[in-house]
């Protein structure tokens, strides 16, 4: 299955006390489709009611969630999986990736291929790692992420990573680009 994102998403991070609504209705006239959520932003439940009071058919849209390292362990993992959903009124999200690697992020990374094969997220990946990081996953589980979530800008990048993601088939997807 292969994913083609849009050239552009709506990062949500920072947009707390926000007529969120308005926020997502501007943002589809805008034309956007992909979303980016954390429940680290601590917003999801003003966004799923926003993308409710909007009428936005679910299969018209790519929403993106991270897990945040404090939720990495299996006791947390899928009860806080379970609760993103509900909280953004949703049954699946399409992206799912580990918001930053720390020290049990390849157990956590099986966690993520669980979801995947419940039929609960279609595709994972990772945000912040590095080409090394990323050559654990693969050596432990014999696939690559599909997707790398990194800082992207002129002033700050990691082009050893970029490109090693590029070799291996790995979507570079920047964020905070300007």
């Amino acid at each position: 299955m292969e994913l083609k994102l849009p050239p552009i998403s709506l990062g949500t991070a920072f947009f707390k006390e926000l007529d969120y609504s308005l926020f997502i209705s501007h943002a589809l006239e805008a034309g956007y489709t992909h979303l980016d959520l954390a429940s680290r932003y601590l917003n999801e439940k003003r966004i799923g009611q926003a993308l409710k009071d909007n009428n936005v058919d679910r299969n018209s849209i790519i929403v993106t969630e991270k897990i945040w390292p404090c939720d990495y362990k299996e006791k947390r993992f899928f009860k806080v999986y379970d609760e993103m959903l509900e909280r953004v009124g949703t049954s699946y999200f399409d992206i799912v990736l580990l918001h930053k690697p720390v020290k049990d992020y390849l157990e956590t990374y099986q966690r993520l291929i669980s979801l995947r094969e419940k039929g609960l997220v279609k595709y994972i990946g990772v945000s912040n790692f590095n080409k090394k990081q990323i050559e654990k996953i693969h050596q432990k589980y014999h696939e690559y992420p599909l997707i790398n979530q990194t800082e992207t800008n002129l002033y700050y990048y990691d082009l050893e990573t970029i490109e090693y993601c590029k070799e291996k088939g790995i979507i570079v997807e920047g964020y905070s680009p300007i």
